[in-house]
């Protein structure tokens, strides 16, 4: 989980670096930068329903928390990669 949020955040500032750059121009992306984002974005969506069916199935309330806490996360990071594509 740890390595899919530090992935998620280094490619979030390599983005942000690109749109900055070519603000006055149409954002423009390698096809292995898109096949980046896609594998990002499938993860993101993986996680958080892997994590809310464990959150489901959890009996204990701190482990239920917890992996309540880690889906909304990367629900977080899924919707604020598809807001800086729009």
């Amino acid at each position: 989980m740890c390595r899919v949020s530090c992935i998620f955040f280094i490619f979030m500032r390599i983005l942000k670096l690109k749109l900055t750059k070519r603000r006055r121009r149409m954002m423009q992306l390698s096809t292995k930068e898109l096949l980046y984002l896609d594998d990002i974005l499938t993860m993101q969506q993986n996680m958080t329903k892997t994590l809310n069916d464990y959150a489901t199935r959890c009996q204990d309330p701190q482990l239920k928390a917890l992996c309540q806490n880690l889906a909304n996360r990367c629900q977080n990071n899924f919707n604020s990669l598809i807001r800086h594509l729009s």
